[in-house]
């Protein structure tokens, strides 16, 4: 267990398993799960900074037209990483 105060605390992420990310300022971001098991996870895109109109646009790019044709969308250094059912 890490106890850190506000100034250390570049960005916070609550997973939709609970699980808390802390990104410190100069350390590099980690995989935000974007879409899991074929759902969108909302906070996730705001914590980017992009929309949904982004995220189907990359998605069309690498096959994949609907949400729950993913398994697994990271966003990882400013690029999506998806993982597809088939």
């Amino acid at each position: 267990n890490n106890i850190y105060s506000i100034k250390e605390v570049k960005r916070a992420v609550v997973e939709q398993n609970g699980q808390l990310i802390i990104i410190r300022p100069g350390e590099k971001n980690p995989k935000f799960p974007l879409i899991t098991d074929g759902q969108l996870q909302t906070d996730i895109l705001q914590v980017i900074g992009e929309d949904e109109k982004w995220l189907l646009k990359e998605m069309k790019k690498q096959g994949l037209k609907a949400y729950s044709d993913v398994f697994l969308g990271e966003y990882v250094d400013g690029k999506l990483n998806l993982t597809a059912y088939w």
